[in-house]
């Protein structure tokens, strides 16, 4: 069974140990993904880790930290992208 990108979303908050505020952000860009067929070109866990990252620079909570790098295995550079499609979606 392959995981959605919520399972990995919900993996990367908890490591980031999101508040409620940011999980919310993060879940409502991960929905406006899954609402684009453009963004099906990206695999599920670097859609999430974009997600994460959104969220955390929404808010200013937190950054790209090593151990969000470890546990999405995405470096900053890698969803830069991704997080550039979600945040035009955010925007619309």
């Amino acid at each position: 069974i392959t995981p959605s990108s919520l399972t990995f979303l919900s993996r990367f908050l908890q490591a980031a140990e999101a508040s409620k505020l940011e999980a919310n952000y993060a879940t409502y860009c991960l929905e406006l993904s899954l609402q684009d067929y453009k963004m099906v070109r990206f695999k599920p866990s670097l859609t999430a880790a974009a997600a994460c990252f959104l969220a955390g620079q929404y808010t200013g909570a937190f950054g790209w930290t090593e151990t969000l790098q470890h546990y999405t295995q995405h470096s900053e550079e890698s969803i830069r992208e991704c997080v550039s499609d979600i945040r035009r979606l955010v925007l619309q």
